[in-house]
């Protein structure tokens, strides 16, 4: 403002006084004694949930307040999504594995089985009551036992879908 105040008071002196200089240095004053303002970032999350189990509870026993975990990383930022993927138990994959799994107890094992199925759905339900997209598919059961759900390519796709409408991605 006193760049502006002396241009002011030198114009009514001599009375060459340019408005367009005057509008200028005005913004300059602005631009120095005030902060950039910039609008928050646009977020999306990406959960693997199969691999995130197996990265923290499983290998750790930690268990993840996932309410708290979007809270921080949904901080100063605008939420456009959050997405929690995962492979889910059905009847038919619960008896291959059963089938497969050579069990000396395949009611307990299924039972067990059955047991984690509705855990899940439960634990899916709370994430979808508190902000999470949650991407369900089928597990598919392998020869040697293995099991996998192979999301990779809806969370690619999905990823994809929100290009133009998100600044950062957390994965």
């Amino acid at each position: 403002m006193a760049q502006l105040d002396r241009a002011l008071a030198s114009g009514a002196k001599d009375c060459a006084f340019d408005s367009r200089r005057a509008h200028h240095l005005l913004e300059d004053e602005r631009a120095v004694n005030s902060e950039i303002v910039r609008p928050p970032s646009r977020l999306a999350v990406f959960v693997d949930g199969w691999n995130f189990k197996y990265a923290t509870y499983d290998s750790f026993g930690i268990h993840v307040d996932f309410v708290r975990l979007l809270e921080i990383l949904a901080k100063d930022s605008i939420l456009i999504r959050a997405y929690y993927y995962t492979g889910e138990w059905t009847t038919d994959s619960i008896d291959q594995y059963v089938r497969l799994s050579n069990s000396p107890d395949p009611v307990a094992l299924r039972e067990e089985l059955d047991s984690g199925r509705r855990r899940s759905q439960s634990f899916h339900r709370f994430l979808n009551r508190n902000g999470y997209m949650v991407v369900r598919k089928p597990l598919k059961v392998f020869a040697g036992g293995t099991i996998k759900a192979d999301l990779d390519l809806e969370l690619a796709i999905d990823m994809l879908s929100l290009v133009d409408r998100c600044d950062k991605y957390v994965l």
